[in-house]
């Protein structure tokens, strides 16, 4: 009889910030299932110029992470929040990788240069950069399938 292992993982999404010199002008229309709508409550916070990059990124619904339990090689399709809270223009890149406790028993990353090698290499996103304009959000779909053979039973990925 086989034995049917299955994967949990939590998966968070890492985010970096381009420097304000990548910015550029955005349009609303995004390719690859990924919709646009405008920040619930923002206003412009200054009169001055003074540029504000405020944002953040979560899943879709009242949750704080994804979390899931997938058989091995199963799928799922779920969908996170990048939302731009500022009044500039900001541009993401955006990607999965795994996560690890570091030698001071805090949860960490590998680097953005480091290939994965568990839920990094399977969550995917229809694109890989992003431009949020001011007091807009994108919502983005993401897939994660598991690889038929898994490494291990609890997979962390950030």
């Amino acid at each position: 009889m086989k034995t049917l292992r299955r994967a949990v993982f939590v998966a968070c999404l890492a985010v970096l910030a381009m420097p304000a010199s990548s910015r550029a002008e955005t349009s609303t229309t995004v390719p690859g299932g990924v919709t646009s709508s405008t920040v619930a409550g923002t206003t412009d916070p200054t009169t001055d110029g003074t540029a504000i990059e405020s944002w953040s990124l979560a899943p879709t619904g009242n949750r704080s992470n994804l979390s899931y339990t997938l058989d091995p090689g199963g799928t799922v399709k779920d969908q996170v929040v990048l939302a731009n809270y500022g009044n500039v223009p900001l541009v993401f890149t955006v990607y999965a990788t795994d996560a690890f406790n570091n030698a001071q028993g805090k949860v960490d990353a590998l680097a953005a240069d480091e290939k994965p090698v568990d839920v990094g290499l399977w969550v995917k996103f229809p694109q890989q950069k992003f431009s949020v304009p001011p007091r807009k959000q994108l919502t983005i779909p993401i897939a994660i399938k598991t690889l038929a053979t898994i490494r291990s039973i609890t997979t962390n990925g950030i």
